[in-house]
């Protein structure tokens, strides 16, 4: 459970990663409406890449990649204090879950200086280790490129990397991931919406788990 959870309700951060294509922005309209037939109350944060690219914020020769992805992961730590301070604050019992699109490690694997990356998160008052277990729970969701290519596709303004290059990608972001105590994986070798199931039953036992450990 986050360190920041009020004493009358649990409060769990859980990070939805994975490779590009993935069908993560499908997959989380769907899980905030399963948690909320549950009984909790749910939150999302969008996936500050594409918050940035609609508000024009983007990779260019004004803004090179080092800077866009600091500015990525200084918004992603602003919105997830945010969303935790306002989850604290609300009234009623019930579980609240913050569903993140995306979480601060993923930033790691589009840095080519780990080193610096974790220097930068010591300046914002954090280390890596910390922000990445900040997270209740993690759900890697394999890009399609990876055991469903037929359906990879480009249609997302953010994404750029060919199957090759998404697949490279999203054993990057996993490796970031991968020392957590609570990730699960939903890979790609069935239908689309086979996935979407699998990845509702994955999160559901999660926040089970999380509600077992949060009771004891």
């Amino acid at each position: 459970m986050s360190e920041s959870l009020a004493m009358s309700k649990p409060i769990y951060k859980i990070a939805i990663t994975g490779g590009p294509c993935a069908g993560k922005s499908s997959f989380i309209p769907k899980a905030a409406e399963m948690l909320e037939s549950l009984g909790y109350t749910v939150f999302v944060i969008d996936e500050v890449v594409t918050d940035l690219f609609d508000s024009g914020i983007v990779r260019s020769d004004r803004i090179e990649n080092r800077l866009f992805v600091e500015t990525v992961l200084k918004k992603q730590i602003q919105d997830e204090r945010f969303f935790m301070e306002v989850a604290e604050k609300i009234t009623g019992d019930s579980p609240v879950v913050i569903l993140c699109d995306r979480g601060v490690p993923d930033g790691r694997s589009y840095f080519d200086d780990y080193v610096s990356f974790d220097k930068w998160l010591n300046n914002l008052g954090t280390t890596f280790d910390r922000a990445r277990d900040s997270y209740d729970g993690v759900i890697h969701m394999v890009t399609a490129a990876d055991g469903a290519v037929e359906s990879y596709v480009l249609d997302n303004g953010a994404r750029f990397e060919e199957p090759d290059e998404a697949i490279m990608q999203d054993r990057m972001i996993f490796a970031q991931w991968s020392g957590h105590g609570n990730l699960r994986i939903v890979d790609s070798n069935s239908s689309f919406e086979e996935k979407m199931q699998l990845a509702l039953q994955v999160l559901r036992e999660m926040v089970q788990g999380l509600d077992e450990n949060a009771s004891n």
